[in-house]
Protein backbone atom coordinates (compact mmCIF):
# COMPACT_ATOMS: atom_id res chain seq x y z
CA UNK A 1 0.00 0.00 0.00
CA UNK A 2 1.65 3.23 -1.15
CA UNK A 3 1.73 6.11 1.31
CA UNK A 4 -0.77 8.91 0.70
CA UNK A 5 0.32 12.50 0.08
CA UNK A 6 -0.50 13.30 3.72
CA UNK A 7 1.69 10.46 4.94
CA UNK A 8 4.51 11.39 2.54
CA UNK A 9 4.53 14.85 4.06
CA UNK A 10 4.90 13.41 7.55
CA UNK A 11 7.63 10.82 7.01
CA UNK A 12 10.51 13.07 6.04
CA UNK A 13 13.69 11.73 7.63
CA UNK A 14 12.11 8.35 8.48
CA UNK A 15 14.94 6.46 6.81
CA UNK A 16 17.49 8.25 8.99
CA UNK A 17 15.43 7.54 12.11
CA UNK A 18 15.25 3.84 11.23
CA UNK A 19 18.97 3.67 10.46
CA UNK A 20 19.77 5.29 13.81
CA UNK A 21 17.50 2.84 15.63
CA UNK A 22 19.15 -0.18 14.02
CA UNK A 23 22.60 1.20 14.86
CA UNK A 24 21.63 1.77 18.49
CA UNK A 25 21.97 5.55 18.15
CA UNK A 26 18.31 6.61 18.06
CA UNK A 27 17.10 9.37 20.33
CA UNK A 28 13.97 8.93 22.43
CA UNK A 29 12.12 11.10 19.89
CA UNK A 30 13.21 8.92 16.95
CA UNK A 31 12.18 5.72 18.74
CA UNK A 32 8.84 7.20 19.73
CA UNK A 33 8.21 8.31 16.16
CA UNK A 34 8.79 4.83 14.72
CA UNK A 35 6.68 3.17 17.44
CA UNK A 36 3.84 5.59 16.76
CA UNK A 37 4.04 4.92 13.03
CA UNK A 38 3.90 1.15 13.47
CA UNK A 39 1.08 1.45 15.99
CA UNK A 40 -0.94 3.73 13.71
CA UNK A 41 -0.57 1.23 10.85
CA UNK A 42 -1.53 -1.67 13.12
CA UNK A 43 -4.52 0.11 14.62
CA UNK A 44 -5.67 1.34 11.21
CA UNK A 45 -5.67 -2.11 9.66
CA UNK A 46 -7.35 -3.66 12.71
CA UNK A 47 -10.12 -1.06 12.63
CA UNK A 48 -11.12 -2.33 9.18
CA UNK A 49 -11.77 -5.86 10.43
CA UNK A 50 -15.40 -6.58 11.13
CA UNK A 51 -14.65 -9.67 13.22
CA UNK A 52 -12.45 -7.88 15.74
CA UNK A 53 -15.30 -7.23 18.18
CA UNK A 54 -15.27 -10.91 19.11
CA UNK A 55 -11.64 -10.76 20.15
CA UNK A 56 -12.10 -7.48 22.02
CA UNK A 57 -14.89 -9.06 24.06
CA UNK A 58 -12.76 -12.13 24.78
CA UNK A 59 -9.57 -10.30 25.65
CA UNK A 60 -11.01 -7.28 27.42
CA UNK A 61 -8.71 -4.82 25.60
CA UNK A 62 -9.71 -1.94 23.36
CA UNK A 63 -8.48 -1.50 19.79
CA UNK A 64 -5.55 0.70 20.79
CA UNK A 65 -4.32 -1.82 23.36
CA UNK A 66 -4.72 -4.75 20.97
CA UNK A 67 -2.63 -2.93 18.37
CA UNK A 68 0.13 -2.33 20.92
CA UNK A 69 -0.06 -5.99 21.98
CA UNK A 70 0.51 -7.12 18.41
CA UNK A 71 3.51 -4.90 17.64
CA UNK A 72 5.14 -4.75 21.07
CA UNK A 73 7.77 -7.44 20.53
CA UNK A 74 9.04 -5.57 17.46
CA UNK A 75 10.58 -3.18 19.94
CA UNK A 76 11.74 -5.69 22.55
CA UNK A 77 15.44 -5.34 23.36
CA UNK A 78 17.88 -8.10 24.14
CA UNK A 79 20.44 -8.02 26.96
CA UNK A 80 22.66 -5.79 24.86
CA UNK A 81 19.88 -3.28 24.27
CA UNK A 82 19.53 -4.22 20.58
CA UNK A 83 16.27 -4.54 18.65
CA UNK A 84 16.95 -8.05 17.39
CA UNK A 85 13.64 -8.52 15.60
CA UNK A 86 14.03 -5.32 13.58
CA UNK A 87 17.72 -6.00 12.94
CA UNK A 88 17.00 -9.49 11.63
CA UNK A 89 14.34 -8.25 9.24
CA UNK A 90 16.32 -5.34 7.84
CA UNK A 91 19.59 -7.29 7.60
CA UNK A 92 18.46 -8.44 4.14
CA UNK A 93 18.17 -4.87 2.85
CA UNK A 94 20.42 -1.89 2.18
CA UNK A 95 18.93 0.66 4.57
CA UNK A 96 21.34 3.37 3.43
CA UNK A 97 19.86 3.14 -0.05
CA UNK A 98 16.25 3.46 1.14
CA UNK A 99 14.03 6.42 0.48
CA UNK A 100 11.73 7.57 3.27
CA UNK A 101 8.83 5.97 1.36
CA UNK A 102 10.66 2.63 1.23
CA UNK A 103 11.36 2.80 4.95
CA UNK A 104 7.66 3.48 5.51
CA UNK A 105 6.65 0.56 3.26
CA UNK A 106 8.80 -1.92 5.18
CA UNK A 107 7.64 -0.72 8.59
CA UNK A 108 4.06 -0.91 7.35
CA UNK A 109 4.60 -4.46 6.14
CA UNK A 110 6.14 -5.41 9.48
CA UNK A 111 3.15 -3.90 11.30
CA UNK A 112 0.66 -5.77 9.13
CA UNK A 113 2.52 -9.05 9.60
CA UNK A 114 2.59 -8.54 13.35
CA UNK A 115 -1.14 -7.87 13.36
CA UNK A 116 -1.85 -11.03 11.40
CA UNK A 117 0.36 -13.19 13.59
CA UNK A 118 -0.73 -11.45 16.78
CA UNK A 119 -4.42 -11.90 16.12
CA UNK A 120 -4.01 -15.59 15.39
CA UNK A 121 -1.96 -15.91 18.57
CA UNK A 122 -4.62 -14.12 20.61
CA UNK A 123 -7.39 -16.22 19.11
CA UNK A 124 -5.39 -19.36 19.92
CA UNK A 125 -4.92 -18.23 23.52
CA UNK A 126 -8.43 -16.96 24.14
CA UNK A 127 -10.50 -19.18 21.85
CA UNK A 128 -8.79 -22.54 21.12
CA UNK A 129 -11.94 -23.91 19.49
CA UNK A 130 -11.92 -21.13 16.89
CA UNK A 131 -8.18 -21.57 16.36
CA UNK A 132 -8.79 -25.22 15.44
CA UNK A 133 -11.54 -24.24 13.01
CA UNK A 134 -9.23 -21.71 11.34
CA UNK A 135 -6.53 -24.35 10.94
CA UNK A 136 -9.04 -26.76 9.39
CA UNK A 137 -10.35 -24.11 7.02
CA UNK A 138 -6.87 -23.48 5.62
CA UNK A 139 -6.16 -27.16 5.03
CA UNK A 140 -9.59 -27.79 3.54
CA UNK A 141 -9.28 -24.77 1.21
CA UNK A 142 -6.04 -26.17 -0.22
CA UNK A 143 -7.60 -29.61 -0.58
CA UNK A 144 -10.63 -28.29 -2.45
CA UNK A 145 -8.69 -26.12 -4.89
CA UNK A 146 -11.65 -23.74 -5.19
CA UNK A 147 -9.99 -20.95 -3.22
CA UNK A 148 -6.77 -18.98 -3.40
CA UNK A 149 -5.19 -18.08 -0.08
CA UNK A 150 -3.92 -14.51 -0.15
CA UNK A 151 -2.49 -11.95 2.24
CA UNK A 152 -4.82 -8.96 1.86
CA UNK A 153 -3.97 -5.84 3.86
CA UNK A 154 -1.98 -7.88 6.32
CA UNK A 155 -4.68 -10.50 6.89
CA UNK A 156 -4.93 -14.13 5.80
CA UNK A 157 -7.87 -14.33 3.40
CA UNK A 158 -9.53 -16.67 0.90
CA UNK A 159 -10.89 -15.71 -2.51
CA UNK A 160 -12.63 -17.91 -5.15
CA UNK A 161 -9.94 -19.09 -7.57
CA UNK A 162 -11.75 -18.40 -10.85
CA UNK A 163 -13.87 -15.37 -9.99
CA UNK A 164 -13.29 -11.64 -9.92
CA UNK A 165 -12.21 -10.58 -6.44
CA UNK A 166 -14.26 -7.32 -6.54
CA UNK A 167 -11.96 -5.94 -3.87
CA UNK A 168 -13.28 -2.42 -4.47
CA UNK A 169 -16.53 -3.47 -2.79
CA UNK A 170 -17.03 -3.58 1.01
CA UNK A 171 -15.96 -6.65 3.00
CA UNK A 172 -18.71 -9.13 3.74
CA UNK A 173 -19.85 -9.30 7.36
CA UNK A 174 -19.79 -12.46 9.49
CA UNK A 175 -23.59 -12.31 9.79
CA UNK A 176 -23.93 -12.34 5.99
CA UNK A 177 -21.59 -15.32 5.68
CA UNK A 178 -23.62 -17.16 8.33
CA UNK A 179 -26.84 -16.33 6.50
CA UNK A 180 -25.44 -17.65 3.22
CA UNK A 181 -24.44 -20.91 4.88
CA UNK A 182 -27.90 -21.24 6.43
CA UNK A 183 -29.44 -20.86 2.98
CA UNK A 184 -27.17 -23.46 1.35
CA UNK A 185 -26.38 -26.06 4.04
CA UNK A 186 -28.34 -28.34 6.36
CA UNK A 187 -25.85 -28.37 9.26
CA UNK A 188 -24.68 -31.94 8.71
CA UNK A 189 -21.72 -30.90 6.58
CA UNK A 190 -18.07 -30.88 7.57
CA UNK A 191 -15.83 -27.88 6.93
CA UNK A 192 -14.79 -28.85 3.35
CA UNK A 193 -18.44 -29.14 2.31
CA UNK A 194 -19.29 -25.83 3.95
CA UNK A 195 -16.42 -24.15 2.11
CA UNK A 196 -17.78 -25.56 -1.15
CA UNK A 197 -21.19 -24.05 -0.43
CA UNK A 198 -19.62 -20.78 0.64
CA UNK A 199 -17.68 -20.73 -2.63
CA UNK A 200 -20.98 -20.99 -4.51
CA UNK A 201 -22.52 -18.13 -2.51
CA UNK A 202 -19.47 -15.89 -2.97
CA UNK A 203 -19.36 -16.40 -6.71
CA UNK A 204 -23.00 -15.54 -7.30
CA UNK A 205 -23.23 -12.47 -5.04
CA UNK A 206 -22.33 -9.01 -6.38
CA UNK A 207 -22.62 -6.69 -3.38
CA UNK A 208 -19.42 -7.50 -1.48
CA UNK A 209 -15.74 -8.13 -2.06
CA UNK A 210 -15.04 -11.81 -2.73
CA UNK A 211 -11.88 -11.57 -0.62
CA UNK A 212 -12.92 -12.93 2.78
CA UNK A 213 -10.79 -13.08 5.96
CA UNK A 214 -10.21 -16.62 7.21
CA UNK A 215 -11.19 -15.48 10.72
CA UNK A 216 -14.54 -14.21 9.43
CA UNK A 217 -15.19 -17.57 7.74
CA UNK A 218 -14.30 -19.39 10.97
CA UNK A 219 -16.65 -17.24 13.04
CA UNK A 220 -19.43 -17.75 10.48
CA UNK A 221 -18.99 -21.53 10.44
CA UNK A 222 -19.08 -21.71 14.20
CA UNK A 223 -22.15 -19.46 14.37
CA UNK A 224 -23.84 -21.62 11.74
CA UNK A 225 -23.20 -24.82 13.69
CA UNK A 226 -24.42 -23.18 16.88
CA UNK A 227 -27.61 -22.07 15.15
CA UNK A 228 -28.20 -25.64 14.00
CA UNK A 229 -27.26 -26.94 17.47
CA UNK A 230 -24.99 -29.57 15.92
CA UNK A 231 -21.70 -30.20 17.80
CA UNK A 232 -19.33 -30.50 14.80
CA UNK A 233 -16.95 -27.70 15.69
CA UNK A 234 -13.94 -29.96 16.24
CA UNK A 235 -14.65 -32.56 13.56
CA UNK A 236 -11.92 -33.83 11.23
CA UNK A 237 -10.69 -31.35 8.68
CA UNK A 238 -11.86 -33.23 5.59
CA UNK A 239 -13.90 -36.17 4.36
CA UNK A 240 -10.79 -37.61 2.74
CA UNK A 241 -9.40 -41.04 3.53
CA UNK A 242 -7.94 -41.66 7.00
CA UNK A 243 -4.37 -41.61 5.70
CA UNK A 244 -4.84 -38.01 4.52
CA UNK A 245 -6.22 -36.98 7.89
CA UNK A 246 -3.29 -38.72 9.62
CA UNK A 247 -0.91 -36.87 7.30
CA UNK A 248 -2.45 -33.49 8.12
CA UNK A 249 -2.02 -34.18 11.83
CA UNK A 250 1.55 -35.41 11.30
CA UNK A 251 2.41 -32.25 9.36
CA UNK A 252 1.10 -30.01 12.12
CA UNK A 253 3.07 -31.87 14.78
CA UNK A 254 6.24 -32.01 12.68
CA UNK A 255 6.22 -28.29 11.90
CA UNK A 256 5.46 -27.38 15.51
CA UNK A 257 8.31 -29.60 16.71
CA UNK A 258 10.90 -28.31 14.23
CA UNK A 259 9.82 -24.73 14.76
CA UNK A 260 10.17 -25.00 18.56
CA UNK A 261 13.54 -26.73 18.32
CA UNK A 262 15.07 -24.34 15.78
CA UNK A 263 13.56 -21.07 17.04
CA UNK A 264 16.43 -20.36 19.49
CA UNK A 265 19.03 -21.02 16.79
CA UNK A 266 17.45 -18.76 14.19
CA UNK A 267 15.34 -16.09 15.92
CA UNK A 268 16.87 -15.77 19.39
CA UNK A 269 20.33 -15.46 17.83
CA UNK A 270 19.14 -12.80 15.42
CA UNK A 271 19.66 -14.74 12.18
CA UNK A 272 16.08 -14.13 10.99
CA UNK A 273 13.15 -12.17 12.35
CA UNK A 274 10.15 -13.79 13.96
CA UNK A 275 8.02 -12.72 10.97
CA UNK A 276 10.31 -14.37 8.43
CA UNK A 277 10.59 -17.51 10.57
CA UNK A 278 6.79 -17.76 10.61
CA UNK A 279 6.71 -17.36 6.84
CA UNK A 280 9.27 -20.18 6.51
CA UNK A 281 6.87 -22.55 8.23
CA UNK A 282 3.84 -21.22 6.41
CA UNK A 283 5.53 -22.19 3.15
CA UNK A 284 6.84 -25.50 4.54
CA UNK A 285 3.38 -26.46 5.81
CA UNK A 286 1.86 -25.76 2.41
CA UNK A 287 4.58 -27.82 0.69
CA UNK A 288 4.01 -30.79 3.01
CA UNK A 289 0.23 -30.63 2.64
CA UNK A 290 0.60 -30.62 -1.14
CA UNK A 291 2.84 -33.69 -0.99
CA UNK A 292 1.29 -35.79 1.76
CA UNK A 293 -2.37 -34.70 1.90
CA UNK A 294 -3.15 -33.75 -1.70
CA UNK A 295 -0.49 -35.93 -3.39
CA UNK A 296 0.19 -33.03 -5.72
CA UNK A 297 3.50 -31.51 -4.66
CA UNK A 298 5.73 -32.34 -7.60
CA UNK A 299 5.74 -28.78 -8.95
CA UNK A 300 5.79 -26.95 -5.62
CA UNK A 301 8.63 -24.42 -5.46
CA UNK A 302 9.78 -23.19 -2.06
CA UNK A 303 11.36 -20.09 -3.58
CA UNK A 304 8.31 -19.08 -5.59
CA UNK A 305 5.89 -19.48 -2.70
CA UNK A 306 8.22 -17.77 -0.24
CA UNK A 307 8.64 -14.74 -2.51
CA UNK A 308 4.84 -14.43 -2.86
CA UNK A 309 4.74 -13.72 0.86
CA UNK A 310 7.72 -11.34 0.78
CA UNK A 311 6.82 -8.58 -1.71
CA UNK A 312 9.78 -6.45 -2.60
CA UNK A 313 12.35 -9.19 -2.03
CA UNK A 314 14.36 -10.22 -5.08
CA UNK A 315 15.30 -13.75 -6.08
CA UNK A 316 18.92 -12.82 -5.45
CA UNK A 317 18.15 -11.76 -1.88
CA UNK A 318 16.24 -14.99 -1.34
CA UNK A 319 19.14 -17.10 -2.58
CA UNK A 320 21.67 -15.17 -0.49
CA UNK A 321 19.83 -14.97 2.83
CA UNK A 322 17.02 -17.54 2.92
CA UNK A 323 17.29 -20.45 0.51
CA UNK A 324 19.65 -22.65 2.55
CA UNK A 325 17.77 -22.03 5.79
CA UNK A 326 14.34 -22.64 4.29
CA UNK A 327 15.40 -25.79 2.45
CA UNK A 328 17.11 -27.15 5.57
CA UNK A 329 14.05 -26.59 7.76
CA UNK A 330 11.83 -28.11 5.08
CA UNK A 331 13.98 -31.25 4.98
CA UNK A 332 13.82 -31.59 8.77
CA UNK A 333 10.04 -31.28 8.79
CA UNK A 334 9.57 -33.66 5.85
CA UNK A 335 11.72 -36.32 7.50
CA UNK A 336 9.59 -36.10 10.65
CA UNK A 337 6.38 -36.46 8.66
CA UNK A 338 7.72 -39.42 6.69
CA UNK A 339 8.94 -41.15 9.84
CA UNK A 340 5.60 -40.62 11.61
CA UNK A 341 3.55 -41.98 8.71
CA UNK A 342 5.79 -45.04 8.32
CA UNK A 343 5.34 -45.89 11.98
CA UNK A 344 1.55 -45.75 11.80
Amino acid sequence: MAPSMTIRASIGGLKDDLKALLEGKASAFQLKRIVRLCHANAEGIMARRGHLGHLIRLHGLNLTDLAFDCISDLFARDDEGRYRSLESYFSAYDIAGFSDEEAYFHLQRLSFTRVRNGLFRLYSEMDPQLARILHNIKIAARALGQFTEINHLGESCLAPSLAETSEHLPLVDVSDLTSWLSGEASGNEFIPELLGKLHKSLCKQTGFSRIVPVVAIGLAIRAFYQQKEIPQLAEPVTMMDPMSIDAADAITKACDSVRSKMYPKYVDRGKVSDEVFDIYFQVITEMLEMRFVLNNGADFQLSENFLKLMPGMTLGEYRKYHRNRLEYLARLAQRRVTKTLREQ
